[in-house]
């Protein structure tokens, strides 16, 4: 009976595997089908691309198109159609018009004219991307489409081209390839019985619509009937029932079946396929196979009777012994991880939880009930309370501790009762650390499994004890490292407030010695100050952030701020020096970024500072640009990306990689030309990793450099875009000329003047833009407003608006002289050359705005020479007038400088010496705005501050104070927010800046006060 159960489950465990190795070779036949459905799909995919890509760059096909000649595209598309068709089985070519409708079928010449809806054309037309996709037509019609946007060298959109291949196709494609038989059937739900007609009747393909319930048959790659078996679970699966693979003969032969889905562009499930395989051949050979294991089972079961009972008692001993050695193992493990809880017990001393461990010992295997274990490292001892100093055992410890291998002591009777003990060496990387010591009884076990244990138990100490003294170390390395660190950072801290406060004073009195009537020796003198002092601050600020890098001192804030406003700033502090050397200074914001983020806008202005005025400082002709880019939104965070792109000497490709190292440049010779400490770049890299970004460098030798770097902030206001939304009935259908060599300028100007509605034109030259002038007034449309810019080679804008005041065809048109370099008297030359508006670069979306809204506003009668010239400064003096300003500050140089600023300003200034005296002041009059000095004798800044903000008698508790300090180390700025300051604005204060700051916190309606 036994021996027939063996042969009856040998047989029915090799028919069970002969049916797993048919149903496997099922399923590789069906990945291969899938594989082969998607190679095919994609390689298709990509072909219709490039077919209809060519065929888009062909001008007679764009003429043609352009024009709406069906008969022109079809002669020159039916031969490539036609070769196509026969070669790739292209089945469908339609040149679709804007509008969507069908301007040519190639494949079907006499339909034409209806509006095509599909969703890879939908898709292709709201993305302006070329589109594929699989899709299931109105007529039952299963086809791969591409749909591919055609624009001409203009970028006009001339329509659509759109390539199709049937699903027939590549039901016979992959019959070659794996030679399986493949049905296809399109979803009911997707279609209709008359669609489906219309379809056979249309297109001629073979199927039927009666087959079955919820599917119709499509196409197939067979002559044959399907078998039933596979008609009747075909439904089931379409309904989502998992279905094995499916074993069935039909018709005198063995086939062997599963379905796959087919979704189209939505990822709907639209069709299905039912694969089919002929098993003829392997089914003949699992007879075969069959036939010999009864042969083979026979002569094995003879065999196999004799070694089984032999075998089964070898097992059986094995399995005994395995047991005892398992069970003594689990033991040991339970027993070392005991002992290794205890010592990682880090809520109690060493020595405490040494003691638990000896304790925990007790379990081992053979020792002695009530007996002790002990512990000797570097000579100090821990014992278990039942042994005393003065035993014998404690008195021979040193030699005991000395002990280099695991040694077993039988009998030992130096107490009663006798007894034995284990020695225990604790070594690490061959150091002798001490010895472990246990009681026993006498004659101990001496068993592998034991002598193990007790090994991994001593190496358990041993670390206990390495970790040990490596904490200890590392708790005296951190307390000298913590006091070392505030140390350092105490010395930052006052360096930085020594040295900025007089620099304040240096640059800011020299700002206002140069605003007044000097000869021209005094004024190069003074400059010279002003220059040589601006770059000991540069120089001073590298080094003093460089060390707070170092420090770890360096900190990233996370407060509400106007990234345009904090672009636009930085912008305006490099135009000057870009201006000095005559180079095109231009700031491109797109205007799809978010106006209000959460972040650092002080560091963010360090590193365009950082990057910007390197490419000024390389660059000697041409142009610096600084553009800011929207990226993804992940998580609620903003990615924007900044660039900084110049035309300057480039950076040989050998030295891009140290770039971003302290104290480097692309080589020395470029140091000792342009000077610099080597530490900016290193220190921008710093912050922008601080910030979670990452920063980079495109650059070649000769050609330019580009420096790259991208930060996401955290969006405070989604609904709002960078620039206000603005009115522009004032101004839309303006006509605006804009003249300028530069053709990035001419790009940004022209962008923003499409968003404004405005008609507008470029000209890149004087004579050109004469042309277009005397051609609009021609046309009886002349141009109302002319953008020129001043330095263009040939004839620069003065000479151009002196040609246009003189020509009476042109003297209505309104001027406007947009200039890289402003020098005192420009603006009264430009307003006798005829200009109506003087601004200056790098240009700002809103002046430009508020400049031809001002123009259009202005009437022609008003004489020439009555109209005031349009500056940014009255263009800025309509948003912002003079303030009540409460100087709080004790040294007498700043005192003075900041006076001098806010007064020039047209801001009225009240001056107190200390925090006493602010108060008093704030009892006693109405002020719009605080700036508060941080550290003054009396009372600081800090503590009157806290104290204006809950004094009854101050008028005004929650006025902004802006602290004015010095002090630039981490922590600085979060405890001016903590005594109940408004903001923070570093010294040396610069009048940009300080402006900025009056204007943000004393606009009308303005609430955009820091927590």
């Amino acid at each position: 009976m036994t021996m027939a159960a063996l042969i009856m489950a040998l047989i029915a465990g090799f028919d069970h595997y002969l049916e797993q190795r048919m149903a496997l070779r099922m399923a590789q036949t069906m990945q291969q089908v899938d594989h082969a459905w998607l190679s095919l799909e994609s390689e298709a995919a990509r072909k219709l691309h490039w077919f209809a890509a060519e065929a888009a760059q062909q001008p007679a096909l764009q003429a043609a198109m352009r024009s709406g000649n069906a008969q022109a595209l079809l002669a020159l598309s039916k031969s490539r159609y036609d070769a196509l068709h026969q070669t790739f089985g292209i089945s469908h070519w339609y040149f679709i018009t804007p509008d969507h409708r069908v301007l040519l079928r190639v494949h079907a010449p006499q339909n034409f004219g209806d509006r095509v809806s599909r969703d890879t054309l939908l898709e292709a037309a709201a993305s302006k991307q070329a589109v594929s996709g699989l899709e299931l037509g109105a007529t039952a019609t299963l086809t791969l489409r591409h749909v591919l946007p055609w624009h001409d060298s203009r970028g006009e959109l001339l329509g659509y081209i759109e390539l199709g291949t049937e699903v027939d196709w590549f039901q016979h494609q992959i019959k070659g390839m794996s030679g399986v038989e493949i049905v296809s059937a399109v979803h009911k739900a997707f279609s209709s019985a008359e669609n489906f007609a219309l379809g056979k009747k249309t297109f001629g393909f073979v199927g039927t619509w009666e087959a079955l319930p919820n599917l119709a048959l499509l196409s197939k790659t067979q002559s044959q009937e399907l078998p039933p078996e596979v008609l009747k679970k075909w439904p089931d699966y379409v309904q989502g029932k998992h279905l094995p693979t499916i074993h069935t003969a039909y018709q005198g032969h063995q086939w062997v079946a599963q379905f796959h889905t087919l979704t189209d562009m939505k990822k709907r499930p639209v069709a299905s396929l039912a694969v089919l395989m002929n098993m003829d051949a392997q089914t003949q050979s699992r007879n075969r196979d069959f036939l010999r294991l009864l042969m083979l089972a026979a002569v094995l079961t003879l065999v196999l009777s004799a070694a089984l009972f032999w075998r089964v008692r070898l097992i059986e001993r094995r399995v005994i012994a395995a047991e005892a050695g398992a069970r003594k193992r689990s033991e040991a493990t339970l027993l070392k991880y005991a002992i290794s809880r205890a010592l990682q017990d880090f809520g109690h001393v060493f020595s405490d939880r040494i003691k638990q461990a000896l304790d925990v010992l007790d379990r081992l295997p053979g020792t002695l009930p009530g007996g002790g274990a002990w512990l000797a490292v570097d000579g100090a001892e821990v014992e278990r309370l039942s042994f005393e100093h003065g035993n014998a055992l404690w008195m021979n410890r040193e030699n005991l501790a000395q002990t280099p291998q695991l040694q077993i002591v039988s009998h030992c009777a130096l107490r009663a009762p006798a007894h034995g003990h284990y020695q225990i060496p604790l070594k690490h990387n061959d150091e002798l650390l001490g010895a472990l010591v246990i009681d026993t009884v006498v004659n101990p076990p001496d068993d592998p499994v034991q002598m193990e244990v007790l090994r991994d138990i001593g190496e358990i100490f041993a670390l206990a004890v390495i970790n040990e003294r490596a904490s200890r170390l590392l708790r005296e390395a951190s307390a000298h490292a913590e006091a070392a660190s505030r140390a350092k950072g105490d010395f930052l801290a006052n360096m930085s407030h020594e040295i900025r406060t007089p620099m304040n004073g240096v640059l800011g009195m020299t700002g206002l010695l140069l605003d007044t009537e000097l000869n021209d020796e005094q004024r190069e003198f003074a400059e010279i100050v002003k220059e040589s002092a601006e770059s000991l601050l540069k120089v001073i600020n590298d080094i003093l952030d460089f060390s707070k890098v170092e420090a770890g001192k360096l900190a990233i804030e996370e407060i509400d701020f106007d990234i345009m406003q904090t672009v636009s700033q930085t912008a305006d502090i490099l135009a000057v020096r870009a201006a000095e050397k005559g180079l095109e200074f231009i700031c491109d914001i797109d205007a799809a970024i978010p106006r209000h983020m959460r972040g650092d806008p002080g560091r963010l202005r360090q590193v365009l500072l950082n990057l910007a005025g390197n490419a000024i400082k390389f660059t000697a002709q041409g142009e610096v640009v600084i553009e800011v880019r929207p990226g993804a939104v992940l998580l609620g965070r903003q990615i924007l990306r900044f660039a900084v792109r110049d035309t300057g000497i480039g950076i040989a490709a050998q030295h891009l990689s140290g770039l971003f190292q302290p104290f480097s440049q692309a080589d020395s010779s470029t140091t000792r030309r342009f000077g610099g400490t080597g530490l900016g770049l290193s220190i921008s890299k710093r912050l922008v990793e601080l910030m979670g970004g990452e920063i980079g460098v495109e650059s070649h030798e000769g050609q330019g450099t580009t420096f790259w770097f991208s930060v996401a902030f955290e969006r405070v206001d989604d609904d709002q875009t960078l620039l206000p939304a603005l009115e522009n009935r004032d101004i839309a259908g303006c006509r605006v000329l804009v003249v300028d060599d530069n053709d990035t300028n001419r790009r940004l100007l022209q962008k923003w003047l499409k968003a404004w509605q405005c008609l507008s034109a470029e000209a890149n030259s004087g004579a050109a833009a004469l042309h277009l002038l005397k051609a609009a007034v021609a046309e009886g449309l002349p141009f109302e407003i002319a953008l020129l810019d001043m330095n263009m080679p040939g004839q620069d804008g003065e000479t151009l608006a002196r040609l246009m005041r003189d020509d009476p065809d042109l003297r209505a048109t309104r001027l406007v002289m947009l200039t890289s370099v402003a020098l005192r008297g420009d603006g009264a030359r430009m307003r006798a050359a005829g200009f109506d508006a003087y601004l200056t670069k790098p240009l700002k979306e809103a002046h430009i705005r508020r400049c031809l809204g001002a123009l259009r506003r202005e009437p022609l009668a008003v004489a020439e020479l009555e109209r005031p010239l349009i500056t940014r400064h009255t263009l800025d003096a309509e948003c912002l007038s003079g303030r009540r300003i409460l100087l709080v500050e004790d040294n007498l140089t700043n005192q003075r400088l900041a006076v001098a600023l806010l007064e020039k300003q047209g801001h009225v200034v009240t001056l107190a010496e200390n925090g006493v005296r602010a108060i008093e002041k704030l009892t006693q009059g109405e002020y719009d705005l605080v700036l508060m000095d941080c550290l003054m004798p009396v009372m600081d800044g800090y503590e009157a501050t806290r104290q204006l903000r809950h004094m009854a008698a101050v008028r005004n508790p929650d006025i902004p104070v802006i602290a004015m300090t010095a002090s630039t180390m981490e922590g600085d700025r979060e405890r001016c927010l903590a005594a109940g300051m408004t903001d923070y604005l570093s010294k040396p204060i610069r009048p940009a800046d300080l402006n900025a700051m009056i204007t943000r916190y004393t606009e009308p309606g303005d609430s955009s006060a820091l927590d």
